[in-house]
């Protein structure tokens, strides 16, 4: 759709490395993506939520044409379109984890592996002044959003291979694992600007109805397991 977009850069990199006659192997896989896509999501419902007879514009053709009394409160598709041209999320995501396997004697493998999943987004939203319709903002707005959350698991376990006599194989394993999730957001708002220029919308800049607000959220776990096959 005209005023819609999405963009992503994406980098990988697996590798693995074997040392001391493949006695110790260590290696990592890593991905790393940055998108940005615009702010505006959900313009497609309001197309057919809004009524058919409401225009685009004004009769002369420089306001934004709305809903009246007596019809519901929809906003006009086009008008959302355009004024928020502007906004759009960022987001960088990264995702992998490093590992080491150390082989001290024949089939004992000790393995470390340690992982994160992050994400961070922020958002800056400005909401320009309109009138369409019974609709209307008359004081300029802007929105930070700050998100970041994520976690790490740090995993270790044993594992050992071996016969006793020639019918009698068994497989140890035994390990423990950590896990930490942790999550913060924060927003500040700010009203009223001499100017809606994109490069002077910024939170010093207005002059009233300052807010902000944010919260946090943190669990950890801790387990161990042992398992065998006789």
């Amino acid at each position: 759709m005209k005023g819609t977009y999405f963009t992503r850069y994406s980098a990988r990199v697996n590798s693995d490395h074997s040392l001391f006659n493949n006695k110790l192997t260590i290696g990592e896989h890593l991905l790393f993506t940055k998108t940005r896509r615009n702010a505006l999501t959900s313009v497609l419902d309001r197309t057919w939520a809004i009524q058919p007879i409401v225009p685009i514009h004004t009769e002369d053709g420089k306001g934004w044409g709305g809903p009246v009394r007596g019809m519901s409160d929809r906003q006009n598709p086009i008008r959302l379109i355009e004024d928020n041209k502007q906004n759009h999320d960022d987001m960088f995501h990264l995702f992998g984890d490093m590992f080491l396997d150390l082989e001290p004697i024949k089939n004992l493998h000790l393995k470390t592996m340690f992982g994160v999943d992050y994400t961070f987004f922020w958002r800056r939203n400005m909401e320009h002044t309109y009138t369409s319709g019974y609709l209307s903002l008359d004081k300029a707005k802007v929105t930070n959003y700050d998100n970041r959350y994520g976690n790490w698991v740090w995993s270790n376990t044993l594992t050992y291979k071996f016969d006793i006599d020639d019918p009698h194989h068994f497989d140890l394993l035994g390990g423990h694992e950590m896990i930490r999730y942790y999550a913060e957001d924060l927003s500040a708002s700010r009203q009223g600007f001499t100017s809606e220029d994109e490069d002077y919308m910024y939170l010093n800049a207005g002059e009233e109805n300052q807010l902000n607000g944010g919260s946090a959220t943190e669990y950890a776990l801790l387990s161990f397991f042992w398992k065998d096959w006789v």
